[in-house]
């Protein structure tokens, strides 16, 4: 997707996006995710990110997944809407969920990773307005 994207919504003073660079899938990384009918490994500046989609849900749908982490501190809002609108469709409507505790994914050595989830909502609220 094109670089020169507008992102909307930006908030972060003197915010300027860096340069999306992808890399090869670590074999790990495969590994972990066998059912995915897409994966890709990138890096923006200090963000490390992971786009996949994989099977999720009741019913095992195939729905994007992208992760996005910092080693430092947490990914700021503006470093995540430029990742998802520059990596991912954008006719999606994705979500940061946050689960039952019992099936939150992060451990305190990965405290700053992100998840959003692809949304399927036949009601699509947003496309009313």
């Amino acid at each position: 997707m094109s670089a020169a994207k507008t992102i909307p919504g930006t908030h972060e003073r003197d915010f300027t996006p860096e340069r999306i660079t992808q890399h090869k899938v670590p074999g790990v990384l495969r590994q972990l995710n066998p059912f995915s009918t897409h994966l890709a490994v990138y890096t923006m500046g200090g963000c490390s990110i992971i786009v996949a989609r994989e099977p999720a849900g009741l019913h095992a749908e195939m729905l994007w997944h992208l992760s996005i982490s910092r080693t430092d501190r947490h990914p700021s809002w503006d470093e995540i809407k430029t990742v998802r609108y520059r990596l991912l469709p954008e006719a999606l409507c994705l979500g940061m969920l946050l689960p039952p505790a019992e099936f939150y994914v992060n451990v305190e050595a990965q405290d700053h990773v992100f998840h959003l989830w692809e949304i399927t909502d036949p009601r699509e609220p947003w496309s009313g307005m």
